[in-house]
């Protein structure tokens, strides 16, 4: 029976690659497909991979249906209630580009693409959105969708090389990895996933490479990440002087631009000339520390998943104030967000003597094996602490915090007793470990998102094929 699939782009551009080769896979059975994008360069990239019905521009039906200020107050007021959406804020402050804007834009562009949605869904009638949770375009396809009993299929690269998770939005995979994992502690381990999850564990205690999705490090000399090629920056100076810049929120204005990058660089070069971080390779770890990352903000990570845990310097405190005697806390910047925040922020963490910043060039993979424990609210540290077998401390929502080897914490009141626990308590459990990397194994599919950005490997035709098959498959459900 044929179905209507529908793609939501995020605004990357590697990201029309991704879905155009899953789409294909899926026409190929008979489906159809359409997309919905953010900015009329990306619509036209979309139409001509051929592959989508129809291509929805959301800009345009931005700049259409642009309401007025009150108008927009009240209808986005009773969609939270209709929808039941935590709060529209949230979602706003999530995106990265939105949460630049005003407080007239953001509401504004609420209920101009929540009108597009409820249009949208009563006229295509998807039986499933493919996207990303991490812009509030997509965020709201999620909640609405919900509310008309349409799945979304949240494509997320696995924690795991050469996989991918998807999940019914930001938490599903959390759950349905719980659920795998309960099973497998009360009926025991199927043994094909026994043996994956051994292998699996062997392995990355045997290794210390970064994490496959990963970027390189760069050093403060280098390009600040995202910089972009000098080809795309004059494409999107071009785009910024055109009339859809007023509406398209991911276009960034060429001053702005240059101004980033050169704050950006600046605040690396003074930071490592005035030594604000230890030096490379040259961080103190005669004595037992806690070893917590940095998150890139803004994101879903910390503000969806991480619930109220997105102020980074707060948690830092707490973590450092709630520590046993006689360890330290370890603090590593994430590679992307160095250079964007100032140095104020690591100054006022410095005044707290159990602090130690890390060079955010220094090997993470070699500090968690060196941590007595990890703290994160969502981060793929958590993962390789289970994965290691040390206490790992999580105040996010992320798809191991139901590991009964991890302190999940959602009160810091009782962060405290939780460190005490797990730097003076911890009892490894070899067999737990397997039964939840084998629940992780059980719910992520064999094929590479990373192959599929940009079509970067010569197999990619089969990563998609696997992906389509796996919607079709939840659609079946």
């Amino acid at each position: 029976m044929k179905k209507t699939f529908t793609f939501i782009a995020s605004g990357w551009s590697p990201e029309t690659a991704f879905h155009a080769s899953i789409a294909a896979a899926l026409n190929r059975d008979g489906h159809e497909c359409h997309a919905v994008t953010l900015g009329a360069n990306h619509a036209e990239a979309y139409r001509e991979t051929g592959s989508f019905t129809t291509v929805h521009d959301l800009t345009e039906w931005t700049a259409n249906n642009w309401p007025d200020i009150d108008s927009a107050k009240s209808q986005i007021s009773d969609a939270e209630r209709k929808y039941d959406i935590p709060s529209y804020w949230q979602l706003l402050a999530a995106d990265r580009f939105l949460c630049l804007k005003s407080y007239e834009f953001n509401i504004k562009t609420a209920w101009a693409q929540t009108s597009f949605w409820e249009k949208y869904i009563k006229e295509v009638k998807p039986a499933i959105f493919i996207g990303e949770v991490s812009h509030f375009h997509n965020y709201l396809a999620w909640a609405i969708g919900d509310h008309s009993n349409i799945q979304y299929a949240h494509m997320i690269p696995a924690r795991v090389p050469q996989h991918c998770a998807m999940g019914n939005g930001p938490f599903e995979h959390r759950d349905m990895v719980e659920y795998s994992y309960r099973n497998f502690q009360a009926n025991g381990i199927p043994d094909d996933l026994k043996m994956k999850a051994e292998e699996y564990i062997s392995a990355f205690q045997n290794k210390t490479e970064r994490a496959s999705h990963l970027q390189e490090v760069k050093q403060w000399y280098r390009s600040p990440v995202g910089s972009g090629s000098l080809s795309n920056f004059i494409r999107d100076a071009k785009r910024w002087y055109s009339a859809e810049s007023k509406f398209n929120y991911t276009i960034t204005p060429p001053s702005l631009k240059i101004k980033t990058w050169i704050l950006q660089l600046a605040r690396k070069a003074s930071m490592t000339i005035q030594g604000v971080f230890t030096p490379p390779g040259k961080t103190p770890d005669t004595e037992p520390f806690v070893l917590f990352g940095l998150h890139l903000q803004p994101e879903s990570s910390t503000l969806i998943r991480g619930q109220f845990f997105q102020d980074m310097g707060a948690v830092v405190r707490n973590l450092a104030l709630s520590l046993p005697a006689g360890y330290r806390l370890f603090v590593k910047e994430h590679d992307v967000m160095f250079g964007r925040r100032p140095k104020s922020f690591y100054d006022e963490l410095k005044k707290i003597s159990n602090i130690v910043l890390v060079s955010p060039y220094d090997s993470g993979p070699l500090l968690v094996r060196k941590a007595a424990a990890i703290a994160t609210v969502t981060g793929t540290l958590g993962w390789d602490a289970i994965l290691l077998g040390k206490p790992a401390i999580v105040m996010g929502e992320p798809f191991f915090a139901n590991y009964d080897g991890a302190y999940h914490i959602t009160d810091m009141t009782k962060l405290p007793v939780a460190l005490r626990t797990a730097l003076l308590d911890h009892n490894h459990n070899p067999e737990n470990q397997k039964q939840f990397v084998a629940s992780v194994m059980d719910n992520i599919l064999p094929a590479s998102m990373d192959n599929l950005w940009g079509l970067r490997e010569s197999n990619y035709d089969n990563d998609a094929a696997i992906i389509a098959k796996a919607l079709m498959k939840r659609i079946a459900k």
